[in-house]
């Protein structure tokens, strides 16, 4: 693709807060989550830092975020979540990516990635995320990547729709 962005994507951090502080303010965020923008600096730096810690112990979860950067420039483009069932071996994912880069493949890649990850380095076997039934975008990635739709569950005003992909038996095989 001419003029791809590259893409570095390292655990996220409290101290990016504050170059995500500004971007997190754009409204085309929250059109299809259930999140506002942060009120301020300091509650986002909170935010960061309870996400940074992970899952309080005992709770047989393991909480993963990622900040998604410009290769070249460093300037962040969004975020990964992923939440791991300890039991199950089975994670839910999130992402979010600034509407300044949507429609540059960037999400796929970088969705892409955290799939790689989660079954290479934490042995997840399936992952799901959930996607308001609205947002053509994302559900779009989403099955682009092989998610496939398994229910779709009511949220307040609106329909969320479950969707899955195993990880199990998706490694590469090696170059021959």
């Amino acid at each position: 693709m001419a003029g791809e962005v590259e893409i570095t994507i390292r655990p996220l951090e409290v101290s990016d807060a504050r170059a995500m502080f500004a971007e997190l303010q754009d409204l085309r965020i929250y059109t299809f989550i259930d999140q506002r923008p942060p009120e301020s600096l300091e509650r986002l730096q909170e935010r960061y830092g309870v996400l940074c810690q992970g899952a309080p112990p005992g709770l047989g979860e393991r909480w993963l975020n990622w900040i998604i950067l410009n290769a070249e420039s460093g300037k962040p483009l969004g975020t990964l979540q992923a939440t791991i069932d300890e039991k199950t071996q089975r994670a839910s994912i999130a992402y979010v990516l600034l509407p300044k880069m949507w429609g540059r493949g960037i999400a796929s890649r970088a969705t892409q990635w955290l799939l790689d990850h989660l079954r290479d380095d934490y042995e997840v076997t399936e992952t799901q995320v959930e996607i308001h039934e609205h947002n053509a975008r994302s559900l779009n990635l989403a099955r682009r990547l092989g998610f496939v739709d398994v229910e779709v569950c009511r949220e307040g005003d609106h329909n969320e729709v479950v969707l899955r992909r195993g990880l199990k038996d998706d490694r590469k095989s090696p170059a021959t």
